[in-house]
């Protein structure tokens, strides 16, 4: 996924007023993107949430898988913002 994705839903989340982004692919996210993601993660009170290919795979194999990958990722958007 390109960074233009991402970007194009920080801007619709301003507008919306919404805290998190959830950002969903069957492939894999550009590092553009995952750097601009991390970048606007540090600058607002934006949380984005990316699942990739890898990530949905295992959820299909075991859904309750869920939990921890979510933890995973609760844990990084927090070290990024230093809450941690």
């Amino acid at each position: 996924m390109p960074l233009e994705d991402i970007a194009k839903e920080v801007g619709l989340s301003l507008q919306l007023k919404s805290n998190v982004i959830l950002m969903v692919t069957t492939g894999r996210f550009s590092r553009d993107a995952l750097i601009y993601a991390d970048d606007m993660m540090r600058q607002t009170p934006l949380n984005i949430v990316t699942l990739n290919g890898r990530d949905l795979r295992q959820l299909s194999e075991n859904p309750l898988l869920i939990v921890e990958i979510l933890n995973r990722k609760a844990r990084r958007v927090m070290e990024l913002k230093n809450l941690v």
